[in-house]
């Protein structure tokens, strides 16, 4: 669906613009110590997809 494609689209962005805006975050997701992540979560089956994640090694892919 194109709305999907455009809510994880902004997921994504939000995800870089906090660590952009913010430089302590950003220190501590470069020193391994936290861990930014975006979900899409479908409110019809209770689902949750990760679509951007950066530190902590968490990678995209389904989450329950």
């Amino acid at each position: 669906m194109k709305a999907e494609k455009i809510l994880a689209e902004q997921v994504r962005h939000t995800v870089d613009l906090l660590l952009d805006r913010s430089r302590v975050l950003a220190g501590r997701v470069g020193a391994g110590r936290a861990a930014v992540v975006g979900l899409c979560y479908r409110l019809a089956d209770g689902s949750a997809q990760v679509v951007a994640a950066r530190g902590l090694g968490v990678t995209a892919g389904s989450a329950s």
